[in-house]
């Protein structure tokens, strides 16, 4: 992975739901502990059903999620 799709995101959601993907996107692929960690703990918090659809499928996937963690800085 290297970003959110927020072109396609704008046509189909409301500045709320992107602002709450965001951030869990933020925390979920910043995070210094492990990405499942990481979306067990958002699953539990997040109210937002598609924050929500993220984590399990994180959670569930068998092949994983391949993606590049970078500094803060550089996004």
């Amino acid at each position: 992975m290297r970003g959110l799709n927020l072109v396609g995101m704008r046509r189909r959601f409301d500045r709320d739901i992107i602002k709450e993907i965001k951030h869990a996107y933020r925390l979920l692929f910043r995070s210094k502990e492990g990405l499942k960690e990481q979306a067990k703990i958002l699953a539990n918090k997040s109210d937002c059903p598609q924050v929500q659809q993220m984590c399990q499928f994180i959670l569930n996937t068998k092949r994983g999620i391949p993606y590049e963690r970078v500094e803060n800085n550089e996004l």
